[in-house]
């Protein structure tokens, strides 16, 4: 029983706990057939069930409960998408995969110009929104093709792969970088870095993820200093 919550799929489970409450049912049924007291019956069915399903329910609990903590530390709070530890959980097996099948990885990163005039004006909430609203629609824009992380205050990371390094092309110069900020905040621009990844002479796919992952924040920094409102693209 135990094994059909770490191992098997919940259907299992289901299909587990029926069996063992119509089997309960069963015996409960013939043993009040045999004349057995109605009291010492039911306690008796009782105990079978906890003895069988008990340990399996608070295992199932545990696990779900661990699950979703698990995806909780990865998580951005205030935006749903990756946060900076989730980040590097999508980006370096990605890496990993494209030293493998030769398939292209782009890193992106992208900071919401004068943000801080944003908070200065409308207040630490109304950023809060422009932020949400920024997250939202990136990873609109990003779809399948990769993950967009929160990896700083207003710092968003891109990582996107695929066959095509044409498709890449296309989708990271198309990063938008006016945006709305909601319903009740201003509009927003941003400066967008973005670079390739190569492997070289790294070790590691750590190694290449944290190297693409500078060099697009220097790139950032470059169309920052050039005006900010728009993508550069080092390859």
């Amino acid at each position: 029983g135990l094994m059909a919550v770490f191992f098997l799929p919940r259907s299992w489970l289901v299909a587990h706990t029926v069996f063992a409450m119509l089997a309960t049912i069963a015996f409960t049924g013939a043993a009040l057939v045999d004349g057995a007291g109605v009291v010492y019956v039911i306690v008796r069915a009782d105990v079978v069930v906890a003895a069988v399903l008990g340990p399996i329910l608070t295992v199932e609990l545990a696990w779900r409960s661990m699950r979703e903590r698990a995806v909780l530390a990865l998580t951005d709070p205030l935006t749903g998408v990756r946060n900076l530890r989730g980040m590097w959980r999508a980006m370096v097996p990605m890496v990993a995969r494209s030293g493998r099948t030769g398939e292209a990885v782009a890193v992106a990163v992208a900071d919401i110009d004068g943000f801080k005039s944003v908070n200065d004006d409308y207040g630490h909430d109304v950023g809060d929104e422009v932020i949400r609203h920024v997250a939202k629609q990136l990873t609109t824009h990003v779809g399948d093709l990769g993950v967009v992380a929160r990896s700083g205050g207003e710092e968003f990371t891109i990582a996107l792969i695929h066959p095509s390094v044409d498709t890449l092309c296309e989708s990271v110069r198309t990063i938008p970088t006016r945006l709305s900020g909601g319903p009740e905040a201003p509009t927003v621009t941003l400066s967008v870095g973005v670079t390739f990844v190569t492997h070289g002479t790294a070790t590691t796919p750590r190694d290449v993820a944290n190297a693409a992952h500078r060099q697009a924040d220097q790139v950032m920094y470059e169309q920052k200093r050039a005006g900010g409102n728009g993508v550069r693209v080092r390859r």
